[in-house]
């Protein structure tokens, strides 16, 4: 796999007129996977029961008909259904709905615009969650068996408007509609948003309380395994004190 991204990053052919590349040739219409696709142009695709606006720039593989790795740029989402967002290769987000992701780097920033999500076991908290209207970051890189992430806030309209206005082609006047739309479905999130920290917080305080009340009993039995087995041998060499 790694050697199909450094040949899709570097060995792209376009021809003028072009909205977008892929490599292989055709894999889009052959359903040749792994499948890689950079935007030359905004635009707008249509795949199975998805739709998709790219945004110039963005360099996406789908690694199989209903899974896709997002590698750089930006990419509206507008309809999903049992869609895998590929975040590495051991972890793997399922949407259904309206989405907005933007990777640089090594970050995936995801915004619900009106969706559901869910998240892998490994490497994420049993109670990750993302709520409609709502934004988080996601990193490859693990710190204390977790990946790396923000903490889910409402969506900085100001902020996303200004990256979803760069990606599809809808008219000016569709764009105004929708960004209202979102303005609406999403004027209640401050308050939801502050309840949902308060949470958090607890929740995560109360997982730190556990997880260090755990290590304390694992040292404990260590200490007391090992007084044991000093024992056993003590007894065994008649050193009992």
């Amino acid at each position: 796999m790694k050697i199909f991204l450094i040949t899709l990053l570097t060995s792209f052919r376009a021809l003028a007129g072009d909205l977008f590349v892929e490599e292989p040739l055709q894999c889009i219409e052959k359903k040749i996977f792994p499948c890689g696709v950079r935007a030359l142009k905004s635009f707008r695709m249509e795949k199975s029961a998805q739709v998709f606006h790219f945004g110039e720039g963005t360099t996406l593989v789908w690694t199989s008909e209903n899974q896709v790795q997002i590698l750089a740029g930006n990419l509206w989402a507008e309809k999903t259904e049992n869609l895998q967002i590929k975040h590495t290769a051991h972890a793997v987000f399922r949407v259904n709905g309206e989405f907005f992701f933007s990777k640089q780097l090594e970050r995936l920033e995801v915004y619900n615009l009106n969706g559901n999500i869910s998240f892998p076991k490994k490497g994420f908290f049993s109670n990750e969650a993302l709520a409609s209207g709502f934004q988080n970051w996601f990193s490859g890189q693990m710190q204390n068996e977790k990946f790396s992430r923000g903490l889910m806030k409402p969506i900085q309209f100001k902020e996303f408007a200004k990256l979803w206005n760069q990606v599809g082609s809808l008219p000016k006047e569709a764009r105004i509609t929708h960004l209202r739309s979102y303005a609406e479905l999403w004027k209640d999130n401050v308050e939801e948003a502050s309840q949902f920290y308060q949470s958090v917080v607890q929740r995560r305080i109360a997982s730190i309380a556990e997880a260090k009340a755990q290590a304390v009993e694992r040292v404990m039995n260590a200490e007391q395994e090992r007084l044991q087995l000093l024992k056993l041998y003590r007894e065994r060499n008649q050193l009992l004190e």
